[in-house]
């Protein structure tokens, strides 16, 4: 038995459906669990797992709806993108981060479902970005869109742990003792010590 599949595939956008931003994905059905870098590697082919929830920057993505009417979703830690493998058309094709190369194997349409999740669909094969059994460590794949779980999604808007600001960082052992660039060197290469607070910048 055989399957064809139409190699000129031209999935139309949906528009604007979210803001710009940065967001944690995660399972409408379980919010802990979370589109993630697998392992937060930097490399080209690394792929997009679910996993705990952790806040760190590899679970926080910049979506950004661009000119050509599809989404772009970039990794946070890394500046790479979300990429369909190779471009492949086929169900089980693996989602995975990539240098960006603004190619449609690195559009997304966001989909609302209606019901508060929304489906995330590639631009490139028409299909839907899959969680599987939903088990921590799944790989998310590319897979025919149905009414399933695994492929519903929740945009939360990424908070980060630490506000914004000035901190003093200081040893766990001794508050008095302080991270500190040595003699306020403003030079490339800098020297970082532990010293005595003395309120400085």
């Amino acid at each position: 038995m055989f399957c064809f599949y139409n190699t000129e595939v031209n999935i139309p956008s949906q528009g604007k459906v979210i803001e710009d931003g940065y967001y944690t994905i995660s399972l409408t059905a379980d919010n802990n669990k979370v589109l993630d870098l697998h392992n937060g590697d930097v490399a080209d082919g690394t792929p997009i797992q679910i996993y705990s929830s952790n806040g760190t920057l590899a679970q926080c993505f910049w979506v950004e709806y661009l000119e050509d009417g599809y989404y772009s979703i970039k990794i946070a830690k890394t500046g790479k993108v979300v990429d369909l493998t190779r471009g492949g058309l086929v169900p089980g094709t693996v989602v995975q981060q990539e240098t960006e190369d603004n190619k449609i194997k690195q559009r997304w349409i966001i989909s609302d479902n209606g019901d508060g999740s929304y489906r995330i669909i590639s631009a490139a094969n028409g299909l839907c970005m899959d969680a599987g059994d939903m088990a921590l460590g799944r790989t998310i794949t590319t897979q025919h869109i149905s009414d399933v779980s695994s492929q519903k999604w929740s945009f939360v808007e990424y908070k980060p742990s630490i506000a914004e600001g000035c901190y003093r960082i200081s040893t766990a052992i001794n508050s008095n003792k302080v991270i500190d660039i040595a003699g306020g060197s403003l030079v490339a290469g800098g020297n970082a010590q532990i010293y005595s607070y003395n309120k400085t910048l």
